[in-house]
């Protein structure tokens, strides 16, 4: 019963942080308002204190933050998509012998792609087959339809990436994991 309730307390604190975002989205569309700026490393802790982890799932997730950056974009849209993100890694990690899941925060310079700046979601799940990875995030595609997946999660994180001018990338080995990147237009250093 204890067990039951303090999952249903984290659940309740989650649903709670995704409101509280949606409030601020409300208040920032005002004329006059002050877009909000972000470390990715604070959005990404965010996550980590907010996201209602089952069992055992907060164990396996490291946090990796190497160079901080400021966040363009809208911090609940950008909430959402890590959220979606774990939601998915922790989803296929369900199962596995010595499950982890990584994020990572980095920038990086050279002469010639310029600097890049990304948060990464990295698992070591069963993978991705490379007939779903192509259509991923084009078109409505799931691996778990039997218990629910409609396939629309990852579009999302596309759709948000793209009105921010930034992209997602997906790399996947099957027996080996799934890295999904998002990759910013670099802002101010954190």
């Amino acid at each position: 019963l204890v067990f039951r309730l303090e999952r249903a307390e984290r659940r309740a604190l989650y649903c709670q942080s995704l409101v509280s975002t949606f409030v601020q989205s409300a208040r920032d569309a005002y004329p006059d308002a002050q877009p909000q700026s972000i470390a990715a490393s604070s959005l990404v802790e965010a996550l980590l204190d907010e996201f209602p982890f089952e069992d055992n799932e907060r164990a396996c997730v490291a946090l990796d933050v190497r160079r901080d950056f400021r966040l363009p974009g809208r911090r609940d849209l950008l909430y959402l998509v890590l959220c979606t993100l774990a939601k998915n890694a922790l989803l296929a990690l369900r199962g596995r012998s010595a499950p982890r899941l990584t994020l990572q925060v980095d920038c990086a310079s050279d002469a010639v792609k310029g600097t890049r700046c990304w948060i990464r979601v990295h698992d070591n799940g069963p993978g991705i087959p490379p007939e779903v990875l192509a259509k991923l995030t084009r078109e409505p595609v799931t691996t778990r339809a039997a218990s629910g997946g409609s396939g629309m999660g990852l579009m999302f994180c596309q759709r948000v990436m793209q009105a921010i001018d930034g992209a997602i990338e997906v790399h996947s080995t099957l027996g080996e994991g799934t890295m999904v990147t998002l990759n910013f237009r670099p802002l101010a250093a954190a």
